[in-house]
């Protein structure tokens, strides 16, 4: 059965029991989670997600654009050669510091990236925005649960509900693509960015994948499939080469971003890292053998920022340069124009990168058209075309934006979300002789210990791509307890260790108590 929930009654915890097909699962370590005290005590504290804090409805922003692909490639027929070079690598935002959204959203928010789009012919600019466990702005946004932490729940439901919030909030924040979900495999127990992806077993995050994805674009917001791929870990990625045969790859790895393809992402971003001595965003088999013609993606692929290596990146797969292009990685506005209207030499093997042929004028032509059809079509598959010629509130030209939300008005049902997730994510792996739930007389006596320098400071989320400007007045765990607990609880902390792992000084559990 699969999956299989027994909630503990009084607010403590929940227990799941998974069993997987042909996996064999040995439980390593028993982990309780402070966060479970959040909850008052003696109420439940798990709420089935067929009823959720925000209404989920069959209705979908996605897919709603109204132009043929036919008239698609007609407007890039209309472009410069300089305003389709500009859609493949991006650009500085000189509008944001007029935008206005909504009382609560105005201006720059400090977005991962820029896309200028063509004015003109009423193709609006993107915005793109980190990250997989919230919108990464400098502007408050909910910080969601660590998606490993999703991934403990189980449950496909729980994963559109978490791509609901973010995609509601992104689009409230004016951005147009999410640079989520991160579904790198947790192989190596050390890298950094574990706590941001769908965890270690492929098949399960696979069957989450596909939800979240759908959660996110039913709101307006282009989802973003990374890192493709075998992006394990953190130290040397922009240049370690990882050795992997087609079984592995295909079982361990790719299941993911299949799912995801499945489900519709309009965008996946290629990774630092080689696979088998070539860079993943230049990579043919990865990028053009296997996403497109295999899986049948047809979305477009952005460079992880800075992963963009060659010119001929832009034959090999890759379509959006990102943060920018530079005479560096071969995206210089001078390059790309140099090779469309003039072709490009053979290029003999290095040490760094395998041999390219020659190219001619017109196969580069026919590559950067196709990769500036691919953004449009997901463009157009999030209704951001429509102030086009071809669109259905054209006008003068003028690009048409979607109504965004207000997100002053999402926060409460985003809060009750991201809570829900939570609790539905903390998982009881061991009772022994029914300490949980907490009762009414476990805080007299010596009363309750709580113990870990998080307790009283919240951790609201990890850094880089994760790290989501949280809303303030954050209650604390041991805050929380205390205050569930009532006056007369006996309820005292230690710090125990701190976040680096130091084992604090003997003196720290002799010493007194501070209640």
């Amino acid at each position: 059965m699969y999956p299989i929930r027994k909630y503990v009654q009084g607010g403590i915890a929940s227990m799941h029991t998974h069993s997987l097909s042909s996996r064999v699962y040995k439980v390593m370590t028993v982990l309780v989670a402070l966060a479970l005290c959040l909850t008052p005590l003696g109420s439940s504290i798990a709420q089935p997600l067929s009823d959720p804090p925000i209404v989920v409805t069959e209705t979908s922003s996605w897919g709603v654009g109204t132009l043929s692909d036919l008239e698609l490639r007609y407007l890039i027929t209309q472009m410069t050669l300089p305003e389709k070079i500009n859609l493949v690598h991006g650009n500085p935002d000189s509008t944001c510091s007029t935008a206005y959204v909504s009382p609560s959203v105005q201006g720059c928010l400090g977005q991962a990236g820029h896309i200028t789009g063509v004015v003109r012919l009423g193709i609006p600019p993107l915005r793109l925005t980190d990250g997989p466990a919230g919108i990464r702005l400098s502007h408050e946004a909910t910080a969601m649960p660590a998606p490993v932490g999703l991934t403990a729940t189980f449950d496909p439901a729980a994963a559109k509900l978490y791509g609901v919030v973010m995609g509601r909030e992104g689009r409230a924040l004016n951005q147009d693509v999410l640079l989520a979900p991160m579904m790198n495999q947790v192989s190596v127990p050390t890298a950094g960015r574990n706590f941001e992806t769908t965890g270690e077993d492929p098949y399960l995050a696979s069957q989450l994948i596909g939800p979240l994805v759908e959660g996110i674009q039913d709101q307006g917001l282009i989802a973003t499939l990374k890192h493709y791929v075998a992006n394990d870990f953190e130290n040397g990625r922009n240049s370690t080469s990882v050795k992997i045969d087609d079984r592995t790859l295909y079982e361990m790895e790719l299941q993911p971003f299949e799912a995801g393809v499945k489900a519709g992402a309009g965008s996946v971003m290629c990774a630092y890292n080689r696979i088998n001595d070539v860079y993943a965003c230049s990579n043919d088999k990865t990028q053009n053998q296997i996403l497109r013609n295999e899986f049948g993606f047809t979305g477009w692929i952005m460079s992880d920022w800075g992963a963009t290596h060659r010119t001929s990146d832009l034959i090999y797969g890759l379509d959006m340069a990102m943060p920018s292009g530079s005479t560096g990685n071969g995206w210089a506005d001078s390059v790309l124009t140099s090779a469309v209207l003039s072709g490009t030499a053979a290029v003999s093997l290095t040490n760094d990168f395998p041999a390219v042929p020659a190219y001619s004028s017109a196969q580069w032509q026919a590559a950067l058209d196709e990769a500036v059809f691919r953004i449009l079509k997901q463009m157009n598959n999030a209704g951001l075309l429509e102030g086009t010629i071809f669109g259905s509130h054209y006008t003068d030209g003028t690009p048409y934006i979607p109504p965004r939300p207000d997100l002053a008005a999402l926060k409460p049902g985003s809060f009750a979300a991201a809570q829900l997730i939570a609790e539905q994510s903390a998982t009881l792996l061991k009772n022994e002789g029914n300490l949980l739930p907490l009762t009414s007389s476990d805080f007299s006596g010596n009363g309750v210990l709580v113990m870990g320098p998080t307790s009283v400071a919240p951790y609201i989320g990890g850094g880089g791509s994760a790290n989501v400007t949280p809303y303030q007045n954050v209650q604390s765990p041991y805050s929380a307890l205390k205050a569930a607990a009532g006056g007369g609880a006996n309820i005292r902390y230690i710090p125990g260790y701190d976040l680096d792992g130091i084992l604090m000084p003997s003196t720290v559990i002799s010493a007194p108590l501070t209640s």
